[in-house]
């Protein structure tokens, strides 16, 4: 992983010196600073001082400043995770199941169909299907064709 890394340096190294070579350093003297630029502050006025500063001098500036842009964004990004996690968690309400004497009664439990637009977990445990049947008495979703979980429940 190391490796592959280095090589990405050195492409970027590559790209920054490839975009410095393209571009014009004919102007530019031995100290390096333009040959155009007095050496007297004095003679600049101040509104030539600001589109000297926020011009980028290269290529590789105006690079600089596309990858701090990058940043910026994934910074916002960050602080609308934050205000996600100080929301409150919604937990889910616990099915209550009948009493073991209810349960195995025998007397009153029948299947009935519900017409609901998404079907419901299978309430025996250790089932993992779906379901849109309802026993009346418990009012616990129950596979009736699959496992017979129906029956299942209401035996043991």
């Amino acid at each position: 992983m190391a490796s592959r890394q280095s090589r990405r340096k050195i492409l970027k190294k590559e790209e920054i010196s490839e975009l410095l070579d393209q571009s014009d350093l004919s102007d530019i003297s031995d100290d390096g600073w333009p040959s155009d630029v007095d050496d007297n502050a004095d003679s600049l006025s101040h509104s030539d001082d600001e589109n000297k500063i926020n011009e980028p001098t290269s290529s590789s500036e105006s690079y600089n400043k596309q990858q701090y842009k990058g940043r910026q964004q994934k910074r916002k990004h960050l602080s609308i995770k934050s205000d996600e996690e100080n929301r409150p968690v919604k937990h889910r309400s616990v099915v209550k199941q009948p009493t073991k004497e209810v349960r195995l009664d025998g007397v009153g439990h029948l299947p009935r169909f519900m017409e609901d637009k998404n079907a419901s977990k299978c309430r025996l445990p250790g089932c993992n299907s779906r379901t849109r049947v309802v026993c009346i008495k418990c009012n616990m979703y129950l596979c009736v064709v699959r496992n017979n979980c129906f029956e299942k429940y209401h035996s043991t």
